[in-house]
């Protein structure tokens, strides 16, 4: 089995790392899984997804996400609206989420918990090696056709770390 905390963009609106009792869950349902976390550096996360569209908005208008949250189904994320900025809001944001979830598997030793660097480029031989997922499977995707474009290519996804090569050719 596998879930994904890709999240319900609503409405409602559900992502069960972020509201109150949907790790917990999982946990009780499944006892032996694997949270794989992928972090990466907090202020490139939020430069690539402010290039999502619509999400942030949506964030905002469905899942109250938008340096103002406050309530009793996400009571983690209550002392966050006093950011500075939107920009620091959502850097606070990635943070406290990694946290959350690092605070989690600490919590439920019974879950195998492997966290990887997105950015680092032995990311594939860590995932295979404590996942058994060949190193091959990774990918680097974009999202969009302006990368397709530039790279003539006609997948979003290549091979990781040969973006680069794509785009020089």
């Amino acid at each position: 089995d596998f879930i994904s905390d890709i999240g319900l963009q609503g409405p409602p609106c559900y992502y069960a790392s972020l509201h109150d009792g949907g790790l917990e869950a999982i946990a009780e349902h499944y006892p032996d899984a694997t949270i794989l976390l992928v972090t990466r550096n907090a202020n490139n996360w939020h430069r690539s997804i402010s290039k999502w569209g619509v999400l942030l908005k949506r964030w905002k208008s469905v899942c109250g996400f938008d340096g103002s949250i406050h309530g009793d189904s996400v009571k983690y994320w209550n002392n966050m609206h006093k950011s500075a900025s939107k920009e620091e809001y959502w850097v606070n944001f990635y943070h406290a989420h990694t946290q959350k979830i690092r605070e989690f598997a600490m919590k439920h030793l019974s879950l195998t918990y492997v966290e990887v660097e997105l950015e680092d480029e032995q990311m594939g031989d860590s995932l295979e090696f404590y996942t058994g997922v060949p190193a091959s499977c990774v990918m680097d995707c974009h999202p969009g056709p302006k990368w397709m474009r530039q790279t003539n290519n006609t997948s979003r996804c290549t091979p990781a770390l040969k973006t680069e090569e794509a785009i020089a050719n």
